[in-house]
């Protein structure tokens, strides 16, 4: 069961799970509308909108073992007063309200969720870097309560700068391969902020992977675990390897001043690696699949 199955890290996991036995169910923002990469017989009869009990009643009538991947979530770089609701409701109010759905119908079910290295600054346990790390990390210490009271079992995979084609998100890496060989002028902060980047099919792999094995899940704990980078690279460096590869300039301009306050200056470190996990498509490979080479 998926929440954000029609986001970009949603959509590649929806494919890869495709390749195994398993029947996939995603809950969605509205349960009568069905996003283009799934199905009408994928879509939950529940959705965002839907009450505990609600959702429990759902649970309830399944009767097999249910995997809840978490990927449904809020973005913002620099919030504004009027990310604070959406920020509060997808990231934390929205699954807790399915994870005690879950709990109460089919207990010792399994939670799987995405975190971010936003959690991480200066590679501390925890020290957000932004309101959206902070409501990441709430949530996080929510689930603690379901794995430790042995409710739930819950992995949580913390992910690094996923990458790839057909991204809408306007990542950085994205607006970069877009001005290559243009005359326009892209004004970015210093340049010294690392990237830890992941192709996403790498990404969408390594949590399928996780999703299938997950009996071997531990319990009475959350299973905190991070997916392991393909590179660390500075934005400087980032744009020196698109010029390279491209063998077209990109006009930038750096300036420290437009650097925010907390920044990733270096690789976050001491976080649990995923077993048996390697990436498989480095970042020339990626760099020159969105280059069109």
């Amino acid at each position: 069961m998926i929440t954000g199955a029609s986001g970009f890290l949603g959509r590649h996991v929806v494919e890869e799970i495709r390749k195994s036995n398993q029947s996939i169910i995603a809950i969605c923002r509205s349960s009568l509308n069905t996003p283009s990469n799934l199905q009408l017989a994928e879509v939950a009869s529940v959705d965002s909108n839907s009450t505990v009990k609600e959702l429990e009643a759902f649970f309830a009538k399944i009767d097999y073992p249910v995997v809840v991947a978490n990927f449904a979530a809020h973005y913002s770089n620099l919030h504004s007063a009027d990310d604070i609701a959406r920020l509060v409701e997808s990231n934390i109010h929205f699954p807790t309200r399915l994870i005690d759905a879950l709990a109460r119908a089919k207990p010792n079910s399994t939670v799987i969720n995405i975190s971010t290295l936003f959690q991480h600054f200066e590679s501390r346990e925890y020290s957000p870097l932004s309101l959206y790390g902070a409501t990441k990390e709430s949530f996080l210490k929510i689930l603690d309560f379901y794995a430790e009271s042995e409710l739930l079992k819950v992995a949580d995979i913390t992910i690094g700068d996923t990458y790839g084609a057909n991204d809408v998100r306007r990542k950085l890496i994205d607006l970069l391969i877009s001005h290559v060989g243009s005359t326009d002028t892209l004004r970015l902060g210093s340049g010294r902020q690392n990237m830890s980047l992941m192709h996403i099919t790498d990404v969408a792999r390594g949590i399928s992977q996780v999703i299938e094995d997950y009996q071997s899940i531990p319990s009475k704990e959350v299973w905190r675990v991070q997916m392991q980078p393909t590179e660390n690279i500075s934005v400087r460096e980032l744009v020196a390897k698109i010029e390279k590869i491209s063998g077209k300039p990109l006009c930038c301009t750096f300036d420290a001043s437009r650097d925010r306050k907390r920044e990733i200056y270096a690789p976050i470190e001491g976080l649990k690696k995923l077993p048996n996990y390697e990436p498989l498509i480095d970042l020339e490979t990626g760099l020159k699949s969105l280059l069109g080479q």
